[in-house]
């Protein structure tokens, strides 16, 4: 055989044999595009390949990868491109805004909560059972200040003296139970948007209030005792996650928080001997603003 022959079936062999390994393994990524490579090996975060017949080898998130092929995976199957998180443990806090009747400063209106904007605190547990989809449960505090303002205003205009009234806060808290979803944004790198839906059934306590004045010449004081009670709560909102690591994560949200207690046998009683006993009905909502901080407990 002439020797430019052999030359050039032999340069023709190693093209074929590359060409051959270039196209055994392929990423799939999140945008749509496709690369035909050589996969070397892959960890929790990162696929690390090579694009024969150069030898250099790159590194990819696995964060933007829909999925791969592995030709020379033991399983040779077809593997998710990004792992499960399999726990989420999240804290949280921020401001919880008053709405509807319970923000109303209508003291002669019975409807009305006199509620003060306060805060919640939250801390969350949230098992993922699919990539997207979990489990969750949390523990809630909300505390909203009872404005006495409107009070001593109304008091003191009816009785034509002036009237002193003091207060405490409206508080719920309790353990609630839901789901979480969660579904990355494409266009941005570590972002995810997510929602949440959480039923319970908290204690909420309405406040005291402690009035004094002289409505009949005499200085007299009345107060109103706290009382607790269970209700039905909803909880739910939407939320932005930003993963600053593989295992750590900040989250901005806003949430809707209902809930309607029935306080019953509210005690009532007076410096001058009065003792008495009522019911009382509050729609509580609020729209809260929370900041949280979420860590990845086990990857799957």
């Amino acid at each position: 055989m002439p020797r430019k022959t052999l030359r050039t079936l032999l340069f023709l062999g190693s093209w074929l044999l590359a060409l051959g390994s270039f196209g055994q393994d392929i990423i799939i990524l999140k945008n749509g595009n496709k690369m035909y490579c050589k996969i070397v090996f892959v960890d929790s975060s990162s696929v690390y390949y090579s694009k024969p017949p150069q030898k250099t080898q790159m590194e990819i998130s696995r964060t933007e990868i829909e999925k791969y092929i592995w030709t020379n995976n033991p399983a040779n199957d077809t593997i998710p491109g990004r792992s499960k998180d399999l726990f989420i443990i999240g804290l949280s806090g921020g401001m919880a805004k008053p709405i509807s009747d319970y923000a109303s400063m209508d003291a002669s209106d019975i409807k009305s909560g006199l509620a003060k904007t306060g805060y919640i605190q939250r801390a969350s547990i949230t098992l993922m059972l699919t990539k997207y989809f979990g489990l969750s449960g949390t523990f809630m505090f909300q505390k909203n200040k009872l404005d006495a303002s409107p009070i001593e205003e109304l008091y003191s205009r009816t009785y034509n003296t002036t009237f002193t009234v003091s207060s405490t806060y409206w508080k719920s808290k309790g353990l609630f139970a839901g789901f979480y979803l969660n579904y990355p944004v494409k266009t941005l790198k570590g972002m995810n948007v997510y929602s949440d839906l959480y039923v319970g059934n908290p204690k909420h306590e309405l406040p005291s209030v402690v009035y004094t004045g002289a409505p009949y010449g005499a200085v007299a004081t009345v107060t109103q005792h706290e009382s607790v009670m269970r209700a039905f709560t909803f909880y739910g909102g939407l939320g932005l996650s930003y993963r600053i690591d593989k295992l750590i994560s900040i989250n901005l949200s806003g949430h809707y928080f209902y809930s309607k207690p029935e306080f019953i046998n509210i005690l009532t009683t007076s410096s001058t001997g009065y003792y008495g006993k009522d019911d009382y009905e509050q729609k509580i909502t609020s729209i809260n603003l929370e900041l949280g901080l979420n860590v990845i407990i086990g990857r799957k």
